[in-house]
């Protein structure tokens, strides 16, 4: 049957030729980001009965598909996830750390100015230049945690308008998934297969994992949908946006449900609301505790005029760190004595020893020393940077391993496209091969049967 051996080889030949373009098409993409690589999923056609039996009528392509794997790519999303979040927790608590723990313009660095600036003071209490020192270093404390609260407060807020900016385009990526969502279907209608449009779809769903932290459910019609806390951001076409509420510190949904992002906002989320308020806590408890054992060690020594001593340190109750401020307006208001006596004794400097003593005395209920206070405030910090730090290169090691697996699965490697390329080109020839013999065999009976003896 010739004619029908044309139909085969042809079948065969334009099977080969759709396999050639897309291994070209696999080739030219190599470097494409969010790329899968596609094959050609073949297929028999139906048989036809003959004589001797059922005679194969050739091949024809029945898709062409992308090689996703959906447990490789929850695998990457929640690796990128954990990376991200980690990394922009670790930054945020680098630049806080480098708020309170510079070595020339911290906290303990002041402190330390202060009451070695009282002890010399207490081996000459009549000195005015030491005295004048000892308001400089007075002064220079209460600076440092203005600056220091202040400089949490910018922070925070940079932090805020980084989060408000992100999430704007998290909401455009949010609704272009959706729009994704609707085309995938109108093409798997058509009865087609949507290759570039699902690539497009995963490769905005890996970054809005990396971003968000969002779980993606595949649905049965090949759509996805896409949640946070359990609340929907894309739901087929249907979508719902994401905001941060700068008052109260929130992240929130469209229905007003206060969410817990994972990814890189996140992290942010996770600096603002935990580590930055328990960060201003630490320090405005410690600006309290400085003020209260200072004032109280100064109220019990004297002036020069035999009146007992006022108070070094005020704030306001609302926010301590930021308001702390010295009250002493002169360098005779300083209490350097420890008793009242008449005539006064000008060179009495106890208090001034007593007052310096703070700096490994316990104080308080909680018989806290405020030099260790303030280093552990430091250190504290310090160890939050460094667990993020250690988390977030931990999690980049397994987000590599994820990747370099998902990709060895939907990747594109050159040299088996290569044997692809080889093996349609071989097989094209071949089916080339079979229409020609089929065209000489109808050549030869069209054109030369019956001509026999003429």
């Amino acid at each position: 049957m010739p004619i029908q051996s044309l139909h085969t080889g042809y079948s065969g030949l334009r099977v080969a030729q759709i396999g050639i373009d897309t291994t070209s098409n696999n080739v030219a993409n190599a470097n494409t980001e969010g790329y899968t690589r596609q094959r050609v999923d073949q297929r028999q056609l139906p048989t036809i009965d003959i004589i001797a039996g059922r005679l194969g009528t050739g091949v024809e392509v029945e898709d062409i598909t992308g090689a996703r794997d959906l447990f490789l790519d929850a695998r990457v999303r929640d690796a990128r996830s954990q990376t991200a979040g980690h990394t922009a927790n670790a930054e945020l608590l680098a630049r806080a750390e480098g708020l309170l723990g510079d070595p020339d313009y911290g906290i303990t660095a002041a402190l330390d100015d202060l009451w070695n600036g009282i002890e010399d003071l207490s081996l000459d209490p009549s000195d005015a230049g030491k005295r004048t020192a000892v308001i400089n270093d007075l002064e220079v404390v209460a600076a440092r945690f203005n600056a220091i609260a202040e400089g949490m407060d910018d922070l925070v807020a940079d932090t805020g308008t980084q989060l408000t900016t992100q999430l704007a385009d998290i909401n455009l990526v949010i609704d272009e998934i959706a729009e994704l969502n609707g085309s995938i279907q109108q093409v798997i209608a058509s009865r087609s297969t949507p290759n570039d449009l699902l690539d497009r779809r995963n490769l905005l769903l890996d970054t809005l994992s990396e971003e968000l932290g969002v779980h993606v459910t595949q649905l049965d019609n090949e759509s996805v949908r896409v949640s946070l806390n359990g609340l929907a951001l894309v739901d087929g076409q249907s979508t719902r946006h994401v905001s941060w509420d700068a008052t109260n510190l929130e992240l929130l949904h469209e229905s007003g449900t206060t969410l817990r992002a994972g990814g890189s906002i996140g992290g942010f989320q996770n600096f603002i609301v935990d580590d930055a308020a328990a960060i201003n806590n630490q320090l405005d408890q410690l600006a309290i505790d400085i003020h209260d054992a200072m004032n109280t060690r100064h109220a019990a020594g004297f002036v020069d005029s035999g009146v007992a001593g006022g108070t070094l340190y005020s704030y306001d109750v609302t926010d301590p760190a930021r308001t702390l401020a010295t009250t002493i307006a002169s360098i005779d208001d300083l209490a350097v004595s420890a008793v009242d006596a008449t005539p006064f004794p000008v060179h009495n400097g106890d208090n001034a020893r007593y007052m310096a003593a703070l700096r490994g005395d316990p104080v308080g209920a909680g018989s806290k020393i405020l030099l260790e206070s303030a280093r552990g405030l430091v250190t504290e910090i310090g160890g939050r940077t460094a667990q993020a730090q250690a988390a977030a290169a931990a999690n980049a090691d397994l987000q590599l391993s994820a990747e370099l697996q998902r990709s060895g699965t939907t990747g594109v490697n050159i040299d088996e496209e290569m044997v692809s390329l080889i093996t349609y080109q071989r097989a094209y020839e071949a089916a080339a091969r079979v229409i020609t013999a089929a065209d000489q065999a109808l050549d030869t009976l069209i054109n030369r049967t019956g001509i026999v003896g003429r």
